[in-house]
């Protein structure tokens, strides 16, 4: 298995730009985006994207698979 099959990796570029930068995702059910303070359910998905953004900055922390 890659460590990697929600392609994470292509979106690393995003880290430190406004969250408005997001590209919209061809499939929008494999992508959640979420602030740093937001409650999120704790389920993995290895093939889904979660892209985490400041609350206070808008700004992308993170892009990660799960």
């Amino acid at each position: 298995m890659s460590a990697d099959q929600c392609g994470a990796a292509e979106l690393q570029y995003l880290i430190g730009k406004p969250r408005t930068e997001i590209p919209v995702p061809l499939h929008p059910g494999k992508r959640r985006v979420v602030c740093s303070t937001c409650a999120v359910t704790m389920d993995f998905a290895a093939d889904r994207q979660t892209v985490v953004f400041d609350t206070d900055t808008g700004l992308i922390q993170s892009v990660k698979c799960g």
